[in-house]
């Protein structure tokens, strides 16, 4: 399989930055093998999910795959524009993104717990910024170019400062801390003070974990367990390559949202058939 663009730099990218990570000062050996470790555990007991609002599931379902910000020329509430998430991609996979065509940039997604109905009742608030339509993907096709990032590398900055991981490779760099690169935006610099302890969020996700507030069945529940610690929002994924629904995407699943969903959900039942879907409610 052909390595996409936007990963065609990212493995010396990573080794060299978790290089420079374990030799912090603040880090410790066992704090990344232990990481490692419960990275594995969700990522195994979680659903590689990626959400859309309603409205744009029809162009979806006719082009039979699914859409990045970049190639849509916009996003949701809190996703960034265009400009914005070229650069997100930039820093996060040290990407050429000037080499790259808008359908080549990856798409943003988050890992889900395995079933609908605890996705959308545990996080009401992902339905109104992302959408009320979850993809749930086929971990055998896609896995080999996903990454994961703990936190929202979109936002204030982030993306200068972690570098994702492979979920089947797993590397714990994706915490936000260490700054992945010289050169950052000097109003970015500002909200990371050089003196903040950069493994703060990995000894926190660690602290959790062992003391069992973390696990592979509330793993969903983050942003709560971690009481709203900046960068530790969810686990986000990037998707690398295109989505093909015929291909890639094991269940489409909807949440009453408006008034017209369900009537909406009727009439493009055919079209979802048409790739093998279902387009199922996520309560019933």
């Amino acid at each position: 399989m052909k390595t996409p663009k936007s990963l065609s730099r990212f493995d010396a990218f990573q080794k060299e930055y978790f290089t420079r990570l374990g030799s912090h000062p603040s880090c410790r050996p066992e704090f990344l093998f232990y990481a490692a470790q419960q990275l594995q555990k969700f990522i195994a007991a979680g659903a590689l999910c990626l959400r859309v609002p309603e409205r744009k599931l029809e162009d979806i379902l006719k082009s039979g795959r699914i859409k990045e910000v970049v190639e849509c020329g916009g996003g949701g509430t809190t996703m960034g524009g265009v400009e914005t998430r070229r650069e997100v991609v930039k820093a996060l996979f040290n990407a050429e993104v000037d080499k790259m065509e808008p359908r080549e940039f990856p798409k943003f997604g988050y890992l889900g717990p395995a079933k609908a109905r605890q996705d959308f009742f545990g996080n009401p608030d992902m339905a109104y910024q992302y959408g009320n339509v979850r993809f749930v993907l086929r971990r055998d096709a896609v896995a080999k170019n996903t990454t994961l990032t703990v936190g929202d590398s979109v936002n204030f900055g982030a993306c200068y400062y972690m570098v994702p991981t492979r979920i089947d490779d797993i590397l714990p760099t994706c915490f936000l801390g260490l700054a992945n690169r010289e050169g950052i935006p000097a109003g970015i610099r500002s909200l990371r003070r050089e003196t903040d302890d950069p493994t703060l969020r990995l000894k926190i996700f660690c602290s959790l974990c062992y003391s069992k507030k973390l696990t592979p069945e509330n793993f969903a529940n983050l942003a709560e367990i971690a009481e709203g610690m900046p960068g530790m929002e969810f686990f986000e994924l990037q998707f690398h390559g295109e989505l093909s629904l015929d291909r890639d995407v094991e269940a489409i699943e909807v949440m009453d949202w408006t008034d017209e969903t369900p009537e909406l959900c009727r009439r493009l039942q055919p079209l979802a058939k048409s790739h093998g879907l279902d387009l199922k409610k996520a309560f019933t």
